[in-house]
This record gives C-alpha cells, sequence and structure tokens, in this order.
C-alpha cells in the first residue's frame, strides 16, 4: 500500500495553500470541497462558509448550527394559525356572494368576486398525516386570505423588511383544472386596507394531481403607521372544487415539511382570535337581598386573552331580557337586568371576535 507524506497540497499555478493537513489528522480546504461519492468523516467538521449537498447527510454526534434556513433551528417556523385546518370554530360551511366574505376555518378569510364561493371543510384520507382540508367551490374568482398580527402597529415585526420568506401550500382540484396566484402586503386589516403596496407572485396551474408549491416571498418595506398586520393571499380562478391543504409561510428561501404543532397550542392561538363557547352560562345575582335583586352579572376568565376588546354575542335566556357585555379581553363579562332571582337567566352559544 502506498503512502503520501505531504503538509500542504497546491494547485499547479502555485498560489495558495489550498488544502492543508496538520499532524492530527485536521485537513483545512481554502476553497469549495466537492464529494462525488460517501465520504465518512470521524472527527469534528467545522464550516464558516455554504455545505452545498444533494443527497443525505447521516451524523452519529451533535450537529452545531446558528440557524436553520435562515431562522429558528425548530418550533414556530410557520407564521401562519392553522394552516393544517384543524380547527374550526365558527362551523364546517359557508357561503359568500359577489363582494362579500367571510371567516371559515379559524384564521382563514375567504371573498368571493363575481360570483357564488362555498367553502366547506374536507376530510382528507385516513392515510394522511393531515385530518382536513379547506375545499372551494367558486363561480368566479375567490380569494383565501389570513392576517398575520403585527407586534406594534405601524411596525413591521414579526416579519423582517427585506427579508426573504417562502410560502408553500399543498393544492389539488377534484376535477378540472384552475389557476392561483399569490399576493401580499401590510395593511389595517384583513381586506387590504391603507396598503401601502401589495406585490403579487407568479401564477400557477392546479390539476387533479395533488402538488405542493412554492412562492418565493419578500417582504415588502413600506409600512403605513396604521398598518396593524400583515396579509397574504391566494387567488382562485373558477372551479367546483379546489382542495387547499398544509399552508406555511416561514423565512428562508427553501419551503421545509409543514409543522405539525400540537392541537392544543393551535386551539389556543386561534382562540387569541376568535372564541366560542356551547351550551349556557349562568348569571350569579348581583345582591345580597334575595328578594329585591334585579341585577345580575357573569364574570368568567378566558382561556386565552384575546388581542383586543371583542365583539361579543350570544343567545338570550329568557328571550328578551335586557343583557350586556363590558367588552374584556382577559374575561367573559356580562350583566343582565330587569330579571328577578326567581327566573333562570342566562347566556348561550357565546361568541367572542377580535380579528384583524
Amino acid at each position: 500500500m502506498s503512502q503520501l507524506n505531504v503538509t500542504k497540497i497546491q494547485h499547479e499555478t502555485g498560489v495558495g495553500d489550498n488544502i492543508t493537513l496538520d499532524t492530527s489528522g485536521n485537513v483545512e480546504v481554502a476553497g469549495n470541497l466537492e464529494v462525488t461519492g460517501t465520504s465518512d468523516l470521524n472527527g469534528d467538521v467545522d464550516v464558516d462558509g455554504d455545505v452545498d449537498v444533494d443527497g443525505d447527510i447521516v451524523a452519529s454526534g451533535d450537529v452545531q448550527m446558528a440557524s436553520l434556513n435562515g431562522s429558528a433551528l425548530s418550533g414556530f417556523r410557520n407564521q401562519l394559525i392553522n394552516g393544517d385546518f384543524r380547527i374550526w370554530q365558527r362551523g364546517t360551511s359557508f357561503t359568500a356572494t359577489s363582494g362579500t366574505g367571510s371567516y371559515t376555518a379559524d384564521r382563514w378569510f375567504v371573498r368571493a368576486f363575481g360570483g357564488t364561493t362555498t367553502t366547506t371543510r374536507f376530510p382528507v384520507p385516513s392515510t394522511s398525516p393531515f385530518a382536513y382540508g379547506l375545499k372551494i367551490n367558486n363561480t368566479a374568482t375567490a380569494y383565501l386570505r389570513q392576517a398575520i398580527e403585527l407586534s406594534v402597529t405601524g411596525q413591521s415585526n414579526p416579519v423582517a423588511p427585506g427579508a426573504t420568506y417562502t410560502l408553500s401550500v399543498g393544492l389539488q382540484t377534484g376535477s378540472g383544472t384552475a389557476t392561483v396566484t399569490g399576493s401580499y402586503g401590510f395593511a389595517d386589516d384583513i381586506d387590504f386596507a391603507n396598503t401601502p403596496s401589495s406585490v403579487t407572485t407568479s401564477t400557477e396551474t392546479i390539476t387533479t394531481t395533488y402538488q405542493r408549491l412554492e412562492f418565493p416571498v419578500t417582504i415588502p418595506s413600506d409600512v403605513a403607521a396604521t398598518n396593524s398586520c400583515f396579509v397574504l393571499q391566494l387567488q382562485f380562478s373558477a372551479n367546483t372544487d379546489i382542495r387547499v391543504f398544509d399552508v406555511q409561510l416561514e423565512p428562508g428561501p427553501v419551503a421545509t415539511p409543514f409543522e405539525h404543532r400540537p392541537i392544543a397550542t393551535e386551539l389556543a392561538l386561534c382562540q387569541r382570535y376568535y372564541q366560542k363557547i356551547n351550551g349556557q352560562q349562568f348569571f350569579y345575582c348581583d345582591t345580597t337581598d334575595p328578594g329585591s335583586e334585579t341585577t345580575r352579572r357573569l364574570s368568567s376568565n378566558r382561556a386565552v386573552t384575546m388581542r383586543a376588546k371583542p365583539t361579543e354575542e350570544a343567545t338570550f335566556n329568557p328571550a328578551g331580557a335586557a343583557i350586556g357585555f363590558l367588552g374584556k379581553e382577559s374575561l367573559i363579562s356580562a350583566y343582565v337586568t330587569g330579571q328577578n332571582k326567581s327566573t333562570s337567566c342566562g347566556i348561550i352559544d357565546y361568541t367572542a371576535d377580535a380579528e384583524l
């Protein structure tokens, strides 16, 4: 067996020490190292620059890095809430006529334009890692949107101006084809009010074969003082059966696998913006005199503090009772007047809405 004893290897031009070896067996490469076959490394690998790998990397020890794809190493990479459409507090079927829209699956707003749009929850096969998708049946154009709340009104955080993000979404039609175009920008609300600029992505074709499409997203630098959110929109052409799955917006130029979060965590994220309590909540008496009290109050801590003072609604029992809500972010606080203690009194199917 032959042996080559050297400490340095230079290019034929004689310029620079391209490969350097020390007595401990460490190898320092001045430029790029390209390996076409298999490379087994038994020691440490320190890399100051980029490493491009077309195949798999298998590490038996620890892998230490400052970031992954330009962002957090793990957890909450997806900037969107309920991207896998597991949470449907408002119901599972919604219809919008041209020029109108509503929230459907939690955090997802659908607007119709030029026709009627029906949005429903779509069960996926049991072999899929996802429980549900969102199905759109539209006769003209439909817009699917989510507003990402800004930490401070008028400031871009949590997204960084000029930064590169990647939007990835699973799409499929039940029959025929359709097109999808993305757009995004800062705005005051879900309807793109007072947006300084709206950026449009490429238009892609959706077929009956499932595909996961990727769109590069460069965060605009212009944020108006009144902007409270960053709105992401998918525009769909007419089709009776457009199926949307696992939507993810993440930092970096590469789409990573969809981030699955615990359902309790996802529900809590949704409840910052919308809460629903089924069944009846009873009021208690406001005074200590059992014979004269005519005002009763209901006060209960919310499971999740809401984004802002919510718009509250409920069915009242008995019907016609004078009941009001105090609009608290962290409490369900309501009162009823004109009802004697002997009368059963409460609210049914309470909802609180603090959406953007």
